[in-house]
Formats: structure tokens, C-alpha cells, sequence
């Protein structure tokens, strides 16, 4: 089943983690299709926004597991 990917939806770069909301959408002659993914405010400041492929993306509600973590995993002895 083919992702779908839309204006306004939160996604995640699959290589890099970088995830936002789409604010721009370019489709190639050449059947490439890209979006551009703008990050939310970091310490009330813009993040620039960034051009990816759409094959890279997946929808927020896909994203499972992996990626940055808020805390590294617990030790055991």
C-alpha cells in the first residue's frame, strides 16, 4: 500500500528523524514528489524547513520506535 502523504500532516524523515508539518508540495515532470517540512518553534524561535522525498516520509501515526530519545534506556548489571 502506497504512503499517503498530504498538506498539513505531521511527518517524520525516516533517514533523520527531522519531522514537522507539510507546508509545500512539488510534483517533477519526472514523477519525483517532494515536500517540504517545516519543524515547530525550538525556544520560541523559526527552525528552517527542509525539501524531502516522499518515499522518505511517513506519517506521524506510522513512526515506531527508534530515533531521538528524551532519556537513554536503563542500564542492567
Amino acid at each position: 500500500m502506497a504512503k499517503q502523504i498530504k498538506l498539513g500532516q505531521q511527518v517524520m524523515d525516516s533517514l533523520t528523524g527531522f519531522n514537522g508539518l507539510t507546508m509545500g508540495k512539488c510534483e517533477y515532470l519526472n514523477g519525483c514528489v517532494s515536500f517540504l517540512v517545516q519543524p515547530p518553534l525550538k525556544d520560541g524561535a523559526w527552525v528552517e524547513a527542509k525539501w524531502f522525498d516522499e518515499q522518505q516520509l511517513n506519517p506521524e501515526s506510522e513512526v515506531k520506535g527508534g530515533g531521538p530519545q528524551s532519556r537513554p534506556p536503563a542500564m542492567h548489571p
